[in-house]
């Protein structure tokens, strides 16, 4: 049997079931709409009984707030009294009678001219204790109003199957309504009783003061419920069917290519493998298969061992490459001998000293320290005292800058030999410096409050100059928890937050509290516990 025999054979053993397979999903597919389909209908009417039962439950409430004078300013409403002459025109009507004998509200129909209103109806005593009936009448142009937001008609009744409302013609108030529906839930079936072929669906409802149910019920015609699911299920059917016949041409055309290139791609394979590889194993066959394989293996082999190569001899470049960057950057680094910088600065501090200008000898004094202690930081920890005693040698510095236009106060609780990752305190000042007091023309003020806060350590630094807006603030606040250093702006305080977090965990990090005009305030939080004392 020839190859492309055996292809078209696979093809359609493929095809076939496929087709089944598709259009079993089909007839799933448009069950699975029809079901959606019934859902969507369910929340339609869900929605109408939240409609009605605002109406109906805010009679009630009118009822039970309400003042006897003020219910009868109400539109709609009616108050009957004693000896009163309106009664004889409705005496003998059967809610009347049940309101004699009632004890509690409850709803029925009452007649408003020539229409019938669901009413809400309770007898009540006066100011003079008289005994009273009220009626309050819903009017139809509110029910019809909440009645309009869907598309089919809708019919409410009591629980004895009297109509209260209908928007549809055949269907009027004072009619019965005997349609077999469970009382506890919502109802969706497809039954004869309206149209035909229709869907009827059902709810049931209490408002809760009066326990009356209403029941509320919309029929959909069979043909407009399942419009959807037909379209969809006509449009897979053409589209499986288009796809089969599709998929038998394509398998008759590709599997007779497929047979001439594997001939065409064994003779070019013989050419470009050049090697003589012993296979370590075989597949079985007698076709052209076969003999691919054995070519496709050699081919494979020879790659394998020229990317090796290649592989190799890139690494061996790039480890020459980052060599001599690192033999050039240690280069350019002991041209700068921290030593020449020391004792360039002492020198020029003693020449300042022996030209009695003490002010700038201190000044340099102060510097050389600053340098050498930013200089000599190491990974790992340092003690408070190193770490306070850094920061107050740049506030020294700034203060020779700024002068009395910013002052400055360290406050320290725990103990000195408390161990502290180096360069997180100097950053916040040099910030407060740049962002918050460097503007300020006088009074400018820093504080460094350093405490113990149960099992933590807290580091403030707060200042009182232009402070941030709230955009400003949150802004900042997600780029630092972002370790986002790509504008070049507050690399500092993001360098200080992620340190934290990557030694201590990230229970631990930095905390920016600001308000625009009132300064702002840096919080560091550090575990208490970090091997040394606190």
């Amino acid at each position: 049997m020839g190859m492309q025999t055996k292809l078209i054979l696979i093809c359609v053993a493929i095809i076939v079931p496929v087709f089944l397979a598709s259009m079993y999903l089909i007839i799933g597919v448009q069950s699975i709409l029809d079901n959606y389909a019934v859902n969507d209908l369910r929340n339609v009417i869900d929605s109408a009984q939240a409609r009605f039962y605002q109406i109906l439950s805010s009679v009630e409430t009118d009822a039970r707030d309400k003042t006897l004078s003020e219910i009868e300013n109400t539109s709609g409403a009616v108050v009957y009294y004693e000896n009163d002459q309106r009664i004889e025109t409705v005496k003998n009507t059967t809610w009347y009678k049940d309101a004699q004998t009632a004890e509690a509200p409850f709803w029925s129909v009452v007649e408003s001219g020539s229409e019938f209103l669901p009413a809400y109806i309770y007898p009540a005593r006066d100011e003079y204790n008289r005994k009273v009936i009220v009626v309050l009448a819903v009017q139809k142009e509110r029910m019809a109003t909440a009645a309009k937001a869907f598309e089919y008609p809708v019919i409410l009744t009591l629980s004895n199957g009297s109509v209260v409302f209908s928007n549809r013609e055949d269907i009027h108030i004072m009619d019965r309504m005997y349609v077999p529906f469970d009382d506890s839930r919502t109802s969706v079936v497809q039954d004869n009783f309206f149209y035909g072929t229709d869907f009827t669906v059902t709810i049931p409802f209490s408002t809760g003061v009066t326990g009356a149910i209403f029941r509320i019920y919309m029929t959909v015609p069979y043909n407009d419920l399942t419009a959807e699911s037909r379209n969809v299920t006509l449009i897979y059917v053409w589209y499986v069917g288009l796809c089969l016949i599709l998929s038998i041409l394509l398998s008759i055309l590709l599997t007779g290519f497929f047979a001439r290139r594997i001939s065409f791609l064994k003779r070019q394979m013989i050419k470009v493998s050049g090697g003589d590889f012993e296979l370590s194993d075989s597949i079985k066959g007698e076709d052209e298969i076969y003999e691919l394989y054995g070519l496709l293996q050699q081919m494979v082999n020879s790659i394998m061992v020229s990317n090796t190569e290649t592989t190799q001899a890139k690494l061996q470049a790039e480890t020459f490459r980052l060599n001599q960057v690192e033999a050039e950057f240690k280069a350019l680094a002991s041209q700068i001998n921290p030593h020449f910088l020391y004792n360039t600065l002492e020198t020029i501090r003693m020449k300042a000293y022996s030209n009695d200008d003490k002010e700038t000898a201190e000044l340099l004094k102060v510097l050389g320290k600053f340098m050498r202690r930013s200089l000599a930081v190491k990974d790992g920890l340092v003690t408070l005292t190193s770490e306070v005693d850094f920061t107050h040698n740049y506030l020294k510095l700034q203060y020779a800058r700024f002068g009395d236009r910013v002052s400055f106060n360290i406050l320290i609780e725990p103990d000195g030999q408390y161990m502290i990752l180096p360069l997180i305190i100097q950053p916040l000042v040099e910030n407060a410096y740049a962002h918050g007091v460097e503007k300020v023309k006088q009074g400018g003020y820093i504080l460094i409050a350093i405490k113990n806060a149960g099992k933590n350590v807290i580091i403030e630094v707060t200042d009182n100059g232009g402070g941030m807006d709230k955009e400003t603030l949150q802004a900042l606040r997600e780029k630092i928890d972002r370790g986002d250093t790509s504008s070049g702006k507050s690399i500092g305080l993001t360098n200080v937050h992620m340190r934290i977090k990557k030694y201590f965990g990230n229970e631990y990090g930095m905390q920016i509290f600001s308000e625009l005009g009132k300064g702002t305030m840096i919080k560091l939080v550090l575990p208490r516990d970090t091997g040394g004392a606190a």
